[in-house]
């Protein structure tokens, strides 16, 4: 698995475990995911925007007034350039994203030996 793959199950597992209990947006910043997954902060932005297209998960930020979807914004550097929420974007989990999560193997429990 290459670090774009790693990056986009990693995030969809962190969301699926941290906010769809509670349908709640999990809050974060384009910038603490590149420190996380150790992949361009642009290309974080364009995985979201990837993931967001493929109806995995929904994308918002605040707006000063409400929860815009980020396919309202003008373009996606309004969108993820936005400091009315500290630069948080807001992001959700949809049945698409937990029936791929479900699809794909489960990943082993524990330590692994070394020979």
């Amino acid at each position: 698995m290459n670090k774009y793959e790693s990056f986009r199950r990693g995030l969809l597992e962190k969301i699926a475990w941290t906010a769809s209990a509670a349908n709640t947006p999990m809050p974060v910043t384009t910038w603490g995911l590149f420190a996380e997954f150790d992949i361009p902060e642009s290309h974080v932005r364009e995985e979201l925007l990837r993931l967001a297209n493929e109806g995995f998960i929904s994308l918002a930020a605040w707006d000063g007034t409400r929860e815009r979807p980020y396919n309202e914004w003008p373009d996606a550097d309004s969108f993820f350039s936005n400091t009315t929420d500290s630069g948080h974007v807001r992001v959700r989990l949809l049945s698409a994203g937990g029936e791929f999560l479900a699809s794909l193997p489960k990943r082993p429990i524990g330590f692994l030996a070394s020979h």
